[in-house]
């Protein structure tokens, strides 16, 4: 994919898009990691500013309903980790001297 700039209906979007699809993440790291690309790769940098990010797609067998029923029970169980060793640290912090 590469054309004009995307229709932003949320945040701010500085310019266009390029889009370029691997088997597999391995893939595209062993093409940016190659020699060729190396030896290519100032023309795109010395001529256009941007980022560059390498990321996993997901399987046809992804359900974004159950993955983000997966992120809300990892967040509960982090606030409630982080809410237990602050009252631990309240505890330790009040407890009585012994006499």
């Amino acid at each position: 994919m590469h054309g004009p700039p995307a229709e932003v209906v949320e945040g701010s979007w500085p310019g266009s898009m390029v889009l370029i699809e691997f088997p597999s993440l391995a893939e595209a790291r062993a093409w940016y990691d190659s020699p060729a690309y190396q030896n290519i790769l100032h023309l795109r940098t010395d001529h256009i500013e941007g980022d560059l990010l390498l990321i996993e797609g997901v399987g046809p067998n992804y359900h974004p309903a159950e993955r983000a029923r997966t992120l809300q029970e990892e967040a509960g169980r982090a606030s409630q980790s982080t809410h237990w060793s602050s009252s631990h640290r309240r505890c330790d912090v009040t407890e009585a001297e012994p006499r």
